[in-house]
């Protein structure tokens, strides 16, 4: 059974990823259940008004955002 609280840091997780991380030019897209750098880029958006922003899928197959297939988003800034 799960506890509550993987419950909650589970459900903060997939929030972050949904609503955007910040895009790191040295680690990438890291992801915020697992603190995995680099996630895999799956779609690139061409920048607009100095923003950019990347979808992305945790490659580390031992997290539950991998497992889920929970698409992380990104954005970088100028």
């Amino acid at each position: 059974m799960i506890d509550q609280e993987t419950i909650r840091l589970v459900a903060r997780a997939k929030q972050e990823a949904e609503n955007g991380i910040v895009y790191s030019r040295r680690l990438g897209a890291v992801c915020p259940m697992c603190g995995t750098p680099r996630a895999h880029t799956v779609r690139s958006l061409p920048w607009m008004d100095g923003i950019k922003i990347r979808y992305h899928k945790c490659k580390n197959f031992g997290c539950l955002l991998c497992t889920l297939q929970v698409t992380i988003k990104s954005v970088e800034e100028e």
